[in-house]
C-alpha cells in the first residue's frame, strides 16, 4: 500500500496557514524553502502521523502540490485531490500509467478553470482542478499525444541508423554480425 503520511503532514501544516506549494520545489527556482515557522528544530521530534492515504497501488514516490488549500498528488492509478488537513478524497481521476513525478499547475485564465498536468503514458493529460475531469478544449478530450507527428520521423531516423550501423565492422572482441 502507498503511504504519503510524512510528506502530507508537512504539506497539511502549510495548507493550514494558507501557504501553497504550487510547483516542484515550491517555486520556479525549486528552492524547497517554506517560510512557515510552526515546525522547527525544537519540536520536529514530536511530530506524529496525522493521517495516511492509501491509493491501493504500490510504488508511488509522487511529489504533491498544494494549491488554494487542496493537495494534488499522482499515484500509479491516477491523480487525486485531497483535503490536506484530513486526507479526505475530493476527487480521483483514474488513469494508467501516470508519471509519478511530473504534476504541474496552471492557474487558468478569465474563462478557463485552473488545471493540473501530468504524463499519462505517451500523452500529456490536463485535468480541470475543480472537477478532476479532463480539461475541455485541451487536445483531444483533455489529452495530447506527444508522439503524434514525431514518431514517424523517429522511425525513419532509426531505420537510417540501422542501415548505416549494419555496414560498420564490429571490433574483433565482439565477433561478427
Amino acid at each position: 500500500m502507498t503511504r504519503f503520511a510524512a510528506a502530507f503532514l508537512l504539506l497539511a501544516t502549510a495548507a493550514l496557514t494558507q501557504s501553497d506549494w504550487p510547483t516542484f520545489g515550491n517555486d520556479p527556482g525549486t528552492m524547497r524553502f517554506s517560510p512557515l515557522r510552526q515546525i522547527n528544530a525544537s519540536n520536529v521530534v514530536r511530530l506524529q502521523t496525522a493521517w495516511t492515504f492509501r491509493t491501493g497501488k504500490p510504488g508511488s514516490e509522487a511529489v504533491p502540490l498544494v494549491i488554494n488549500g487542496v493537495l494534488y498528488v499522482n499515484a500509479p492509478d491516477g491523480v487525486y485531490a485531497l483535503v490536506p488537513e484530513t486526507g479526505e478524497l475530493l476527487w480521483k481521476h483514474a488513469a494508467s500509467p501516470i508519471a509519478l513525478r511530473g504534476l504541474a499547475y496552471w492557474p487558468g485564465s478569465s474563462n478557463i478553470h485552473p488545471r493540473v498536468f501530468t504524463g499519462n503514458g505517451s500523452f500529456l493529460l490536463a485535468l480541470d482542478i475543480t472537477t478532476g475531469k479532463p480539461a475541455p478544449g485541451f487536445g483531444n478530450e483533455g489529452r495530447v499525444d506527444l508522439k503524434k507527428g514525431v514518431l514517424g520521423d523517429l522511425n525513419l531516423m532509426c531505420s537510417m541508423y540501422s542501415a548505416w550501423n549494419a555496414t560498420l565492422p564490429l571490433p574483433p572482441a565482439f565477433g561478427t554480425r
